[in-house]
This record gives structure tokens, C-alpha cells and sequence, in this order.
């Protein structure tokens, strides 16, 4: 029996594939799933595709109120994010990707999966003086505070133990 070997792939195997739509023109959103990434096996489509973009749009809100609200982590929000926006927009991941604020952050999560010394540390000095300014300034009850106050020190926690990137 002959020795049966996998094909291999070509350079032009590896070309991504144009997508038309039914009236002959290129529909960016398929074409923009077709070029995703290679690690992302498929793109949503319809109505899942809608619903995946919505709910992106709310954990990037969420997200970017949790910057300046205590008790609500931003990190999470802005993966969840990123995540959603790569299996349905890729053109939007790549915008995301783009933003000054968050976009380096979430880069250099995606490539390495760990975050530089100084985010860590600047993230938690910033846990630490909000946690400061609500424990001196705020009238809200004392269980609530302790509520919010234990929810930032498991942020915290998170934060400490994400994998730094060592050059």
C-alpha cells in the first residue's frame, strides 16, 4: 500500500476568499469574516451576527463606565468585547484594536496574553485611591460599602495575577 501524505497547503490556498452578494458587488461584513483571522474558526452571521455586535456595544459601555465608577471592572468588559467584536465584526475589532485607550492594552493581550508591569501597577494604584476617596467621601450604607469595597480587592486579586509580560 502507497504511503497517502496530507495535502499541502499552497500560498493560494492560504489567499482569503471573496465573497459577493447576490447583486455581483463585494458585501463588506462577509468579506471582512472571510479575512478574519486564522485563529477564529467562523464569523456569525444574521442574526446571531446582530445580536453578538449588541451585546459588544454594551460590555464596551459597561466597560468604559467601570474606568471611572467603583465596583464595576473594566478588564472583563473590555475582553468581552474584543471577544464578541472578533467572532462578528472584524472591521470593528480592528477599530477597537485602533482606540488609543484600550486598544494597546487589549494587543498586547491578544499576542501574549499577559500585560505590561506598569498597566498592573497603575491599574491597582487606581483601584486604591478610588477604594480611598469612597471610603472618606461616601455616605453610603456600611454593608454596601463593604460589598463594593471586597468586589474592588477581588479586582485586585485579578489584576495581581495576570501573567506580566517579561521581556
Amino acid at each position: 500500500m502507497p504511503d497517502i501524505q496530507p495535502a499541502r497547503r499552497t500560498a493560494r490556498d492560504k489567499m482569503p476568499a471573496i465573497v459577493h452578494s447576490p447583486h455581483g458587488r463585494i458585501d463588506s461584513n462577509e468579506a471582512d469574516c472571510a479575512t478574519a483571522q486564522p485563529a477564529v474558526d467562523e464569523c456569525v452571521r444574521g442574526v446571531w451576527r446582530i445580536v453578538y455586535i449588541s451585546l459588544a456595544g454594551v460590555s464596551f459601555v459597561l466597560g468604559m463606565v467601570g474606568i471611572v465608577l467603583p465596583g464595576l471592572p473594566t478588564t472583563p468588559f473590555l475582553l468581552l468585547t474584543s471577544y464578541l467584536l472578533t467572532r462578528s465584526s472584524p472591521r470593528m475589532q480592528r477599530r477597537l484594536l485602533a482606540n488609543s485607550l484600550v486598544g494597546p492594552i487589549l494587543s498586547q493581550w491578544q499576542q501574549r496574553r499577559a500585560i505590561e508591569l506598569h498597566v498592573k501597577i497603575k491599574a491597582i494604584a487606581l483601584i486604591g485611591v478610588v477604594m480611598a476617596l469612597l471610603i472618606c467621601f461616601s455616605s453610603m450604607p456600611p454593608a454596601f460599602l463593604a460589598t463594593v469595597l471586597a468586589f474592588n480587592c477581588v479586582g485586585i486579586l485579578v489584576i495581581y495575577r495576570l501573567p506580566t509580560v517579561t521581556d
